[in-house]
């Protein structure tokens, strides 16, 4: 049986942007999708084509992103976008295992149906998708269901931070490496959000921590 967030956790239609926050937002997406890679320039005149606006608001957007990690400049050269080392992956990462267990024990503690089942429909949604490898739409889902537990603590600043590091963590990452390791992802998830039902916060901890440590494996072994 499928569940489906209730009324009052449902997306609001979302208020008009200004361009330079809709610059930011697409050109962000852009990143985080890998269209634009790692190492690679941003081209001015093609997102001035792309996003159908003048310069100006581009340029506000990617001193933006790059105060944010997303993007670095050269003097008299351009943006690219900043590529992240292996041993700064694993920072953020050894980082957000530590939130993330706290994320999970406040998703215990501040328990409620409502939020529950919103997690418990990003989980059917990630162990229904079909597909042979780690692609782009299982990786969104993976970042949904963490970022739900730490919606179902309450604590604004948490999922702030977790926020900030699942997108820099996600432009620096290759999912294909962790195509062998869906299986065992999914089980992972079903547990964790077994262990959440029971209230079981130092069972849902153990559970979380060893399996944001298999990306680091993965780092460390690739």
């Amino acid at each position: 049986m499928k569940h489906h967030p209730p009324e009052n956790l449902k997306s609001k239609p979302a208020a008009p942007v200004s361009k330079e926050e809709h610059a930011y937002l697409e050109i962000k997406k852009s990143i985080m999708a890998r269209k634009f890679v790692p190492g690679q320039k941003i081209i001015f005149r093609d997102l001035e084509e792309l996003l159908g606006m003048s310069k100006t608001p581009i340029t506000s957007a990617m001193a933006r992103l790059e105060q944010e990690g997303f993007l670095f400049s050269e003097h008299n050269r351009g943006y690219y976008v900043r590529e992240l080392s292996k041993d700064e992956i694993k920072q953020l990462y050894r980082l957000r295992i530590g939130l993330e267990e706290i994320a999970v024990e406040f998703a215990v503690e501040h328990y409620s149906e409502d939020s529950f089942a919103v997690l418990t429909s990003i989980l059917e949604a990630y162990l229904a998708h079909d597909c042979s490898y780690y692609d782009a739409k299982r990786l969104q889902l993976d970042l949904e269901f963490h970022l739900q537990i730490a919606r179902m603590g309450g604590n604004k600043y948490l999922i702030q931070f977790l926020t900030q590091i699942y997108e820099r963590a996600r432009i620096g990452l290759v999912p294909v490496f962790m195509t062998p390791l869906i299986p065992r992802f999914k089980e992972e998830h079903s547990q964790i959000v077994k262990a959440i039902k029971k209230r079981d916060a130092l069972l849902a901890k153990k559970l979380i921590r060893a399996h944001e440590s298999v990306t680091i494996e993965v780092l460390d072994s690739n």
